[in-house]
């Protein structure tokens, strides 16, 4: 039997959070449907399309870490299976870590907004994955220690 306590309550308010923000980046993307062509140029629409795909990409991310947890009972519900998946894990995916567009005023304000929360819920989840499997984590403040993957990956 395992010696820690169940990540149950925590995992299962972590994906009604991200449920949440899946649903509000619904109603954003339905929204900006909605608008007329937005100002500014074929370029700024790129970017705000691919900062979308980036908020995609992280509350996916993080759904499906969240579901593959509970299915192989690693959320802590089943303290006989404790097996953690052999994938890559969430800290080695730099496209969902990266923050460089989060606070870029050229974003539509609603965009800002879901792209900081989706990932400051992204490197939580990260670190606890990091931790289940005896991983360093990422600090808390990510600005101050930067891994080398994702400085290698900028530059």
């Amino acid at each position: 039997m395992l010696n820690q306590p169940s990540l149950f309550p925590f995992l299962e308010k972590a994906r009604g959070e991200t449920m949440s923000l899946l649903i509000e980046a619904r109603n954003y993307a339905a929204m900006a449907a909605e608008r007329p062509r937005v100002p500014g140029g074929s370029v700024r629409r790129l970017m705000i399309s691919c900062e979308t795909m980036r908020l995609v990409s992280r509350l996916v991310s993080v759904m499906a870490w969240l579901m593959e947890r509970k299915a192989t009972g690693t959320d802590g519900s089943d303290p006989f299976v404790a097996t953690i998946p052999d994938d890559d894990g969430l800290m080695t995916n730099p496209v969902c870590l990266d923050d460089t567009r989060d606070s870029d005023v050229s974003l539509p304000p609603e965009l800002r907004t879901l792209l900081q929360r989706s990932r400051r819920l992204y490197v939580r989840i990260a670190r606890l994955d990091a931790m289940m499997r005896g991983e360093p984590m990422l600090p808390a403040d990510q600005d101050a220690v930067e891994p080398a993957f994702i400085r290698t990956a900028r530059q």
